[in-house]
């Protein structure tokens, strides 16, 4: 990367705060920002970037998708100045600010919020400004000091411009936060909010962001769509949030598990569009192969049964002759057959498209049409009041999308509905067929950090380990995964499993909260399209309005301490 491009990471670096209110201003004036060509990197054996290369303009937003495991956030990194790449090249254009914002934020024991975050407290600031200075003046090599002196120049800029760093943190959500609070008091979520702001206010050409939306709110992440609308320089973003993906970008770099990349000028949408176009392209040239190869079967067949029919019969030379003769012309058609199965343009079945988990969830009998109804309900956390005199009732069939501000009370409200929390007032009835599935946001498929999904799915249903094995396979959890200990799972391997586990059992009303938490694009994919087919009822709650919009036929708003009604079009 070239010294004369200034990295801006979010989690240790300061950033300029000009007025939220305007575009985001940029120093660089080059059209291409930054070049990446033939980019390799390998964990261990498993090669996660096979020459990679992108090029990223200015006024162009490009998000980055592909399975877990593929390799975004390193490829993210590695663009940002992060992580090293085995071999290839990161060009950035000279005097480029860009501006990282990681998916976790790293804290060191002990640290301040206005320490790790200064350009968000003009407070803190000026003594940050002074660290940097003494180390700077300590460090001796160029490459050392580089970093050190981007992040002093960035906080010179803070001070020169007036500060809206932490109106930008309120309108994420994040309040009663100073300088002097310790980070590790806030929450994972809070921290990222912070890290946001700092980047959102501030002046950089090129933005790197890796899942901005985590922790978000609907508001919040529209409010971030409008600022990545109004920025003039480029952004590169990895993100799970396909409303983002279809609002936002212009295109896409797709990453496949085996290191490979392409790039799609478009939004998700158009994207999964294009993918079923091709899909069935190949399908129709797969069976026109298909069936020119069973002709050529039969013609074969044909031929040699009038041959050894021919010579059976008769002694005649001639006749004989030409058996013969229809005998080679098989073997040619033969020869043939083979080359074309082992040339390139021999064409394999194309993948089937996720269309669910490989199963449903399991419906119990059938119950009465109302399920759960709260009536005169007040929900209250400690002595703090989220919910009062709320009427509603979830009646069989319906799937309703559960949306709110973070802190509005949405899990809490589910916790009700599950009977796990206890109404503050007002009355809660459940009919007696109904059979509960609850998903909490943080149930990753139970407690026991040495179970295994082997294990839990065969407690879970009391069936045979074949059984077990084979819905697993099913629900997207490979041979190594099943027998794996959760505690060595990843998020959302533990995330799918949880859900698996819910159809197992056998429900007629699913209580979700975040459910495609950790989730890939393609198990998002999964998830919905097991929900669409459930026979009973969901309240789900999310902020993935992609979900909303194709699962919910009703939404329902925690606001106000109240709960009001919306059409999924309208989220």
């Amino acid at each position: 990367m070239t010294s004369r491009s200034r990295t801006l990471h979010a989690a240790t670096c300061t950033l300029a705060s000009p007025d939220v209110s305007d575009p985001v201003r940029c120093v660089c004036t080059g059209l291409t920002l930054l070049r990446l060509e033939q980019l390799t990197k390998r964990y261990g054996p498993r090669e996660v970037l096979a020459q990679v290369s992108l090029v990223v303009n200015r006024g162009e937003t490009m998000g980055i998708v592909g399975p877990n495991g593929s390799g975004k956030s390193t490829l993210l990194r590695i663009a940002a100045g992060r992580l090293a790449p085995d071999a290839g090249r990161v060009q950035v254009a000279p005097a480029c600010r860009m501006a990282y914002l990681p998916q976790a934020i790293e804290t060191e024991p002990g640290e301040l919020t206005g320490h790790r975050f200064p350009s968000l407290f003009p407070s803190t600031a000026a003594a940050s400004l002074a660290a940097l200075g003494d180390r700077i003046a300590n460090l001796s090599a160029d490459d050392e000091a580089a970093p050190v002196i981007a992040q002093y120049e960035a906080l010179l800029d803070a001070l020169a411009a007036p500060s809206t760093g932490i109106e930008v943190a309120r309108a994420l959500g994040v309040d009663g936060v100073d300088a002097e609070t310790p980070l590790a008091r806030l929450s994972g979520g809070e921290q990222v909010k912070l890290a946001l702001a700092e980047v959102m206010s501030a002046r950089p050409d090129l933005l790197l962001l890796d899942e901005p939306t985590n922790h978000l709110d609907i508001a919040a992440i529209e409010w971030l769509e409008e600022r990545l609308h109004e920025h003039v320089g480029a952004t590169l973003l990895v993100s799970h949030d396909r409303a983002l993906l279809d609002d936002v970008v212009e295109g896409l770099v797709v990453l496949g598990t085996d290191g490979s990349a392409e790039t799609f000028d478009g939004g998700y949408t158009e994207w999964v569009e294009g993918q079923e176009r091709q899909r069935t392209a190949q399908l129709v040239a797969f069976e026109r192969q298909q069936r020119e190869e069973r002709q050529l079967k039969r013609a074969i067949s044909a031929m040699e049964s009038r041959s050894r029919y021919i010579e059976q019969s008769t002694t005649n030379f001639a006749i004989r002759k030409k058996a013969k003769k229809i005998a080679r012309r098989s073997t040619t058609l033969k020869a043939r057959m083979r080359r074309q199965a082992a040339s390139a343009g021999h064409l394999d079945r194309p993948d089937e498209m996720p269309a669910g988990l490989g199963v449903q969830f399991n419906t119990a009998e059938r119950a009465a049409s109302r399920l759960v109804e709260l009536v005169d309900a007040r929900i209250e956390v400690g002595e703090r009041l989220l919910l009062d005199g709320v009427d509603l009732a979830v009646d069989r069939g319906q799937r309703i999308a559960l949306i709110g501000a973070n802190g509005s009370g949405k899990s809490t409200l589910l916790r009700a509905l599950a009977g796990h929390l206890e109404l503050a007032a007002g009355h809660r009835s459940i009919t007696g067929g109904a059979v509960v599935g609850y998903l909490a946001q943080d149930d990753e498929a139970g407690s026991d950090g040495g179970a295994t999904p082997l294990a839990l799915a065969r407690a879970a249903a009391g069936i045979s380990e074949v059984d077990a094995t084979n819905f697993l396979h099913r629900v997207m959890l490979g041979r190594e995964q099943i027998t794996t200990p959760l505690a060595r799972l990843s998020y959302g391997e533990r995330r799918r499993l949880a859900l698996a586990l819910l159809m197992l059992r056998g429900c007629n009303l699913l209580l979700l909260d975040e459910p495609t938490n950790h989730l890939d694009l393609a198990s998002r994919e999964a998830v919905e399209g097991a929900l669409r087919s459930f026979g009973g009822a969901a309240v789900v709650v999310t902020h993935d309005r992609y979900l909303v919009r194709r699962v919910a036929d009703q939404v329902w708003v925690v606001e106000q301490r109240s709960i009001t009604t919306r059409s999924p079009d309208e989220v």
